[in-house]
């Protein structure tokens, strides 16, 4: 999505933040956000008109700074989302426990609704889902102005599948409780979207 959207040229300047040790990051906003005084990224863009801000990053972080701001966010079933990132774990950070431990790691519960922080889900111009990507993309182009490309990257095809169970299932439904009613808020933003621009939607559970 990052990349869709930093290639579509829609923008005059595009800042990037995964965090202060990640690669990804932009120079202004490692000096900025991660300096020794950290500052405000509005003052450092001054009169900057077209900008992109994107990452992982809470969105208070940048939300308070520029409250006119058109927040975009997805969001992803949490019961997928867990699995996607007990895999990535595995595969790519070298996480050696089982599914359950790793569902008892408060690090990785609840991670979308720690995100979003203590901005509104109502609050954001768009909220995507990724089980609705391809049509979402529609939609975001719509909003943004510009044509998105629907992009596959950073995927774990090469690895097997994960066997779950119902109660394994239930364990992440239950350790992931504030996401699920994220998911759920976000279900029923949409449902009154769509009622209210006389279409009609079916989401992929």
């Amino acid at each position: 999505m990052r990349k869709a959207l930093t290639s579509s040229g829609r923008w005059d300047h595009n800042f990037l933040d995964y965090g202060e040790t990640s690669v990804e990051t932009s120079e202004t906003i490692r000096s900025v956000m991660y300096g020794t005084s950290p500052a405000r990224l509005k003052t450092a863009v001054g009169r900057m008109e077209n900008v992109l801000v994107s990452g992982h990053f809470v969105a208070d972080k940048y939300a308070g700074q520029f409250p006119h701001a058109t927040l975009v966010t997805f969001l992803r079933y949490p019961v997928h989302q867990v699995l996607s990132h007990f895999r990535h774990h595995v595969a790519r950070l070298g996480f050696s426990g089982g599914l359950g431990e790793f569902c008892r790691n408060p690090s990785f519960c609840n991670l979308q609704s720690r995100y979003l922080g203590d901005v509104p889900i109502d609050r954001f111009s768009f909220v995507g889902l990724l089980e609705c990507l391809s049509l979402d993309m529609i939609t975001l182009s719509d909003l943004v102005g510009a044509k998105l490309q629907l992009l596959h990257l950073n995927r774990l095809e090469v690895l097997p599948s994960i066997p779950v169970s119902q109660k394994q299932i239930a364990m992440i439904e239950e350790s992931n409780a504030d996401d699920m009613a994220l998911y759920a808020a976000a279900l029923a933003l949409r449902s009154r979207k769509r009622v209210a621009a006389g279409g009609v939607e079916n989401v992929p559970r």
